[in-house]
């Protein structure tokens, strides 16, 4: 999260522990950084990626954290004890986004090269490959059942399919911009994507039709996070975060733009997360920093 220019919207902050006792960061520094949620304080930092860490996710029973890069390669360390587990090497471009199944038997990642690859992390196991899309995938996630996979890419399309045979389910093109971020529900029926278009839209992943189109943004939606299934938050390069309602499509508050002292210019939101019970959000800046907001004190 710096000035170093990479595929916008990629998310720096993808997780938080299931615990929601911490969160983990990745920067343009090279560096995996572990915080404590409640207290901002900085537990660990993990070294050892050769380029800037776009993605992260820490898998569902909190174990395992994956990092994607621009080193081409993704680690997957033992976080809590800051152990580096294995490398993963297959990409040709930057990984741009990374996320585990709900048993943490399965990790995704997405690339520049337009890729999506399956992979088992503890066995160091390249399961299966998907020619995905006709450009860079920013955002892939897995649905708490995990027999489906949603992608979105810089060619405008959000792609749904059956994880196991990679047959193609459903092909969502009614974003006019990359699609920057999606994300799937605790219940796995809703599907969540944020656009270069300025829009959020929700779909039902079982059929693809559209639900809600939330189009609230002054700028591009760089990063979608469900909660506890009934909250939605959305950054974007207007600097804003959005707290939606799920279910009702509609905007529940505005946590309104943070001026950088340096520049004087409202901040991008270039990722955010929500804790599993939907009580905080974390949010990444442009400035490298990570704000952690109270629900509570926000939404009212």
């Amino acid at each position: 999260m710096s000035a170093r220019p990479q595929p916008r919207g990629s998310s720096a902050i993808d997780n938080i522990s299931p615990n929601g006792n911490a969160i983990a960061s990745g920067s343009n520094d090279k560096t995996v950084k572990i915080w404590d949620l409640k207290t901002g304080s900085l537990l660990r930092t993990l070294v050892g990626h050769h380029d800037s860490v776009i993605s992260v996710s820490i898998s569902p029973d909190g174990q395992l954290l994956a990092s994607g890069s621009g080193d081409n390669t993704i680690k997957v360390w033992r976080w809590e004890a800051g152990e580096l587990l294995c490398t993963l090497k297959g990409h040709t471009a930057w990984v741009t986004t990374v996320a585990f199944s709900g048993d943490g038997k399965m990790l995704a990642s997405g690339s520049a090269d337009k890729l999506i690859k399956i992979w088992d992390p503890l066995a160091e196991k390249l399961l299966c490959n998907f020619f995905g899309h006709a450009n860079a995938v920013r955002s892939v996630a897995i649905s708490p059942q995990g027999n489906i996979l949603a992608s979105g890419s810089n060619d405008n399309t959000v792609k749904i399919r059956n994880i196991r045979t990679g047959e193609l389910l459903h092909s969502l093109n009614e974003h006019s911009g990359s699609v920057c971020s999606v994300a799937i529900s605790p219940d796995g029926n809703t599907l969540v994507s944020g656009s270069n278009d300025t829009t959020v839209k929700i779909w039902n992943l079982g059929t693809g039709k559209l639900l809600h189109s939330l189009s609230e943004h002054a700028s591009a939606v760089t990063s979608v996070a469900v909660g506890n299934g009934k909250t939605v938050a959305s950054g974007s390069d207007d600097g804003t975060i959005k707290i939606w309602n799920l279910e009702m499509g509609r905007s529940i508050h505005t946590i309104e733009g943070v001026t950088m002292p340096e520049s004087g210019h409202q901040g991008y939101v270039l990722c955010t997360a929500i804790e599993p019970q939907g009580m905080a959000i974390a949010s990444g800046y442009d400035d490298g920093t990570v704000k952690i907001w109270g629900v509570d004190s926000v939404v009212k």
